[in-house]
């Protein structure tokens, strides 16, 4: 009985084998398909571009929108770049500055020498990631030009680079008073949450472009394939 169960399990073993084999034939066959296929498209496609008929004009006008496309896609990317960096660095400054608020309550309860040393430790930190933000919000106001320039979209970019007068007046005139701090930090969140404005906006700037472009390749491969 063991026997006999032996060799079924050997002959299904050689049958699943072979039928392994044949799907591996069967898949190299069609990547030469494939790859046979794109060359025929490649060819055709240059014989249609170099035509000099109205075929080929459409082909042209159909890369000048993908070039144009691409070039605004990489400047929205550049700028959601930018952003991003900028917004990191006013998380740091966020986090810091509630800590700083925090130590400042227990300051202002008697906290002694070592919970005015942790506040102001914190206030440093802060301080320098907000000078982090200021270097990073320059390049960032850059890319939102550049964008602004290639893309219809209503950016206010002007106000970004006065947030950190703001803050600076705020905090180090009198960083020891506790309303110094509380301002500085909700200024810091409303920056923060302008940065995320703008970011959206720029990544669903940068996914209608996406679609789009797919549009303008998907339209130009059944131009080509039905010609």
């Amino acid at each position: 009985m063991v026997q006999l169960r032996l060799e079924e399990a050997r002959l299904a073993k050689k049958e699943v084998m072979d039928s392994i084999h044949d799907l591996e034939e069967k898949l190299n066959q069609s990547e030469n398909v494939e790859k046979d296929y794109e060359k025929l498209f490649e060819t055709k496609e240059r014989y249609l571009k170099d035509s000099n008929s109205k075929i080929s004009a459409y082909l042209y006008d159909s890369y000048d929108k993908e070039a144009d496309i691409k070039t605004l896609l990489k400047e929205l990317n550049e700028a959601i770049s930018a952003g991003i960096q900028v917004k990191d660095a006013l998380t740091r400054a966020i986090d810091s500055l509630e800590k700083a608020k925090g130590w400042g309550t227990v300051d202002m309860l008697g906290g002694g020498l070592l919970s005015t040393a942790v506040k102001h430790s914190h206030m440093d930190e802060s301080t320098r990631h907000v000078h982090d933000a200021q270097s990073m919000m320059r390049r960032f106001q850059k890319e939102l030009l550049d964008v602004k320039q290639t893309a219809s979209m209503e950016l206010e970019v002007s106000g970004l680079l006065k947030f950190s007068d703001y803050f600076f007046d705020g905090l180090i005139m009198d960083f020891v008073v506790q309303d110094k701090i509380t301002i500085s930090l909700e200024n810091t969140k409303i920056q923060q949450s302008d940065i995320g404005r703008i970011l959206s906006d720029l990544r669903v700037q940068a996914g209608q472009k996406n679609r789009e472009l797919d549009r303008v390749l998907s339209e130009r491969k059944e131009f080509i394939e039905s010609m």
